[in-house]
């Protein structure tokens, strides 16, 4: 033997084996929190995930049925005879003159025309028209008529009747009446 070499005697196998049992129970202990903790997150992911796969399977088996709406309601779009077509020109003049031959063709004789500054926020708009004129109530009658069966239909908004005229063959009226339509300037 040499002398610089000194023999080292093994270690008691019960005394290993309880070391070796320590520093696993260590590990354990010190890594089970957060396993513990990783796998109730994931566990959370996991049912957000499959609450988003529910509503996107929802949407996938409506999505016939909303491509059909759709499909209709633009072809309900197409059908839509407008009053006021763009390809006429401007709205605003061609709604004017189309009060004024309803109202002419119905005896109405206008004084007044007056239309609001319009805004054009969206491709919808509503026209809007106040007219003061002379007519009978025949004539007044009539016009509401004509403008009741138009499609789409002149909402009129307000209607004021005033006599000034009693004579006994006809009673004449001044008449004051505000009205207005849609228009869609995408089409």
């Amino acid at each position: 033997m040499k002398p610089g070499r000194q023999k080292i005697k093994p270690m008691n196998p019960f005394t290993a084996w309880g070391l070796l049992g320590l520093v696993l129970f260590a590990i354990w202990l010190g890594g089970y929190q957060t396993i513990a903790q990783y796998a109730s997150q994931q566990k959370g992911y996991l049912s957000q995930i499959q609450i988003l796969i529910q509503k996107q399977q929802s949407l996938i088996a409506r999505a016939s049925l909303i491509e059909e709406a759709l499909t209709k309601a633009k072809l309900d779009r197409q059908k839509i005879k407008y009053l006021i077509d763009k390809r006429k020109g401007n709205a605003i003049p061609v709604f004017q003159s189309l009060i004024r031959k309803l109202a002419k063709d119905n005896g109405i004789q206008l004084t007044k025309i007056q239309i609001p500054k319009v805004s054009k926020e969206s491709h919808l708009q509503m026209l809007s028209i106040k007219v003061d004129g002379i007519a009978s109530i025949e004539n007044v009658r009539d016009f509401l008529n004509k403008t009741a069966v138009l499609t789409p239909l002149i909402r009129i908004d307000s209607l004021e009747l005033i006599s000034f005229n009693r004579d006994t063959n006809s009673t004449l009226l001044n008449i004051s009446l505000k009205a207005s339509a849609l228009t869609d300037h995408k089409r």
